[in-house]
């Protein structure tokens, strides 16, 4: 929009030009031509990180003379006080040459990866509105997240996403109950691929050896190993899911607290994402009568029906070079 005022512009970070992979063609095409002209047109650009400055300068060939870093929040020249705070104008639009009038704030694209759907749900979930499972699911998504910021912030130092949940799986019967969480993969790391069958992130809990599980509940184990083919692909390739099947001895109750059985663990610095999970239930161990399970249901299932709980593999760190052999996972 051609303008003969000043313009100042803030970046975030400039991940399409890091990871160019991550985004559509077009979404590739807009940010080229946004980051053109951010480079051509600022008079100051504000990054909210030393590095994204670093970024910025090198990247866009922009003069660092150009470049203030004002960290997460406000630096103090723009913070506004009683002291400092004067209708239509204050000492930091003073400072910038601002005159008071109305303006046109642009506060940036609206990308996928701002994942804008989540956030609006994650503010309906505010009280007083209940929310559940924040120990076990929640905690996991949120350290996918915290995981993912600091990939961006020191890339080749943070591995890919884990599984990202604890696949809950409780099931109760007549005067008895159970409850275990279901391990599954490690997301692949800089130099070293994800481990299989392993509890990430937030969970502490062990797996329960079969023969203590079949002597204390009225359930058999009909299945359980690793999900091959369920780690992303990459020159770490991420860890492998877990496979299990239980067969009820009894009628029970089941219920299933799970995520990641529609989004994939992300993968990183061009490796590809995990499979995600899959909650199935097997009527009399029937396979052509599987029914796909919900990610979080309570169902009813009858003596000689089969659970089947396919967990999510990790992440690919890094795109795979042809003909290379990726390091072995321990």
């Amino acid at each position: 929009m051609p303008t003969r005022a000043p313009v100042v512009h803030t970046v975030h970070d400039v991940l399409p030009l890091l990871e160019p992979g991550w985004y559509a063609r077009s979404e590739r095409w807009l940010s080229r031509r946004a980051h053109a002209d951010l480079a051509e047109r600022s008079s100051r650009i504000l990054c909210v990180s030393p590095y994204v400055a670093t970024q910025v300068v090198e990247l866009l060939d922009v003069d660092a003379a150009r470049v203030t870093v004002v960290p997460n929040g406000l630096a103090d020249r723009f913070r506004v006080t009683p002291a400092t705070f004067h209708p239509g104008r204050s000492a930091a639009t003073a400072d910038l040459g601002v005159e008071p009038g109305r303006y046109l704030v642009h506060v940036g694209a609206i990308t996928r990866r701002k994942n804008l759907v989540a956030l609006v749900a994650a503010v309906a979930a505010l009280p007083p509105a209940a929310v559940g499972a924040g120990n076990v699911e929640v905690s996991q998504r949120v350290a996918d997240v915290c995981l993912g910021a600091l990939a961006a912030a020191c890339p080749g130092r943070v591995g890919a996403a884990n599984q990202g949940t604890m696949n809950n799986t409780l099931i109760g019967g007549s005067g008895w109950v159970y409850y275990e969480t279901v391990a599954g993969g490690q997301g692949g790391r800089p130099g070293r691929p994800g481990m299989s069958g392993i509890q990430t992130g937030m969970t502490n809990t062990q797996n329960t050896p079969i023969e203590a599980f079949e002597r204390a509940y009225p359930m058999q184990v009909l299945r359980y190993r690793l999900r091959h083919g369920s780690g992303g692909a990459g020159l770490a390739p991420g860890g492998e899911g877990i496979e299990r099947d239980l067969l009820m001895l009894d009628d029970v109750t089941v219920s299933l607290i799970t995520e990641r059985r529609v989004s994939r663990p992300w993968g990183l610095a061009g490796g590809d994402p995990g499979a995600p999970g899959e909650n199935w239930l097997l009527p009399q161990g029937d396979e052509s009568r599987a029914e796909r399970l919900l990610d979080k249901s309570t169902i009813r299932m009858r003596s000689g029906d089969v659970l089947r709980i396919l967990t999510p593999g990790g992440g690919g760190w890094g795109r795979a070079r042809p003909g290379s052999v990726p390091p072995t996972s321990m």
